[in-house]
């Protein structure tokens, strides 16, 4: 049973930059130190008598006192809590890696509407992957092989993706799934894989069974199935029943590419996190300011001071 309903106490300040005052405050105290040090020294090689010079404690720490007050600090009380889709906006600092890797065989150039399938494709990576907080992004383009197309911040992402170009044969989408676990493993960190096809899978192994594989081996997988390609949906079924999450992006879902986006970028931080452990994180229960306590406090040094000066 805890003793606190919180599982950490911090000590915050609301302008910290005003204790760098204390420097110029305790200087001073440093020199007396020095010359009382000195003073003692030469006392006691000429024989003589007499008390060093007194430092006037009593104005140190009002000083003190009062700056520490006006850089408003405060007690934080802080409790660990459950991660979840509704609080992974909490989490967005903690670094993780993700790998996209993207379908560019020829199907993905067939039109949905007015736009390409690689169009919907790109569109919805530029606005998921500057959703993903701190993060390590790498970008890799399959079809019969797979290749790494970018490595880096998200910041430069949507420039790489503006180059690519569908029309290449076949579709690997297991193996590219093996190459973007590969690419996680090596970068030590949380995180997780995201595929865009538009689900045409007819090379190499079955994507599926891949999954399924890094999904035993806690690597998070997630899909996002582009356009109305009837093996899309087969795959699509197939996916959920092993119980990985897949997106489906096409003229309808295209509406609302914004919302898709966010909540693909919340989900694959939330999944890299939770593979690796990291199941909770502390949130902000209260905060208390405790400014005028520490000002209060001031008025005894204040009385001392005024009573020396006479006042």
């Amino acid at each position: 049973m805890k003793l606190f309903p919180v599982d950490t106490i911090h000590i915050e300040f609301g302008h910290p930059y005003l204790l760098a005052l204390l420097v110029l405050v305790l200087a001073p105290f440093y020199l007396w130190r020095l010359a009382k040090n000195n003073y003692l020294v030469i006392r006691s090689k000429l024989g003589g008598q007499g008390s060093p010079p007194r430092f006037p404690a009593a104005h140190l720490l009002l000083i003190v006192l009062l700056v520490v007050a006006s850089s408003s600090p405060s007690i934080a009380t802080y409790k660990r809590v459950k991660l979840s889709i509704e609080n992974i906006d909490k989490a967005m600092n903690i670094p993780i890696t993700l790998v996209v890797a993207i379908d560019l065989s020829k199907s993905m150039g067939y039109k949905e509407g007015t736009k390409t399938r690689l169009d919907l494709a790109k569109e919805l990576l530029s606005e998921m992957l500057t959703r993903v907080g701190n993060a390590s992004i790498v970008v890799l383009g399959f079809s019969a092989t797979t290749r790494l197309i970018y490595k880096g911040p998200p910041s430069n992402v949507s420039k790489a993706l503006q180059g690519l170009r569908a029309g290449e044969k076949y579709s690997a989408i297991g193996d590219a799934l093996s190459s973007a676990a590969t690419y996680l493993r090596v970068s030590g960190l949380p995180g997780a894989v995201v595929v865009v096809t538009d689900g045409g899978w007819n090379y190499g192994p079955d994507p599926v069974q891949v999954a399924k594989s890094l999904k035993e081996r806690h690597i998070p997988v997630l899909f996002v199935i582009v356009g109305s390609d009837p093996r899309g949906y087969k795959l699509e079924a197939r996916l959920r029943d092993t119980g990985v999450r897949v997106y489906r992006l096409n003229q309808i879902t295209y509406s609302v590419l914004e919302s898709l986006a966010m909540d693909a970028a919340k989900r694959a931080r939330l999944q890299a996190l939770t593979a690796k452990g990291e199941t909770s994180l502390l949130v902000r229960a209260g905060r208390r300011d405790i400014s005028w306590i520490i000002g209060a406090s001031a008025i005894a040094p204040l009385v001392l001071v005024l009573r020396r000066h006479g006042v």
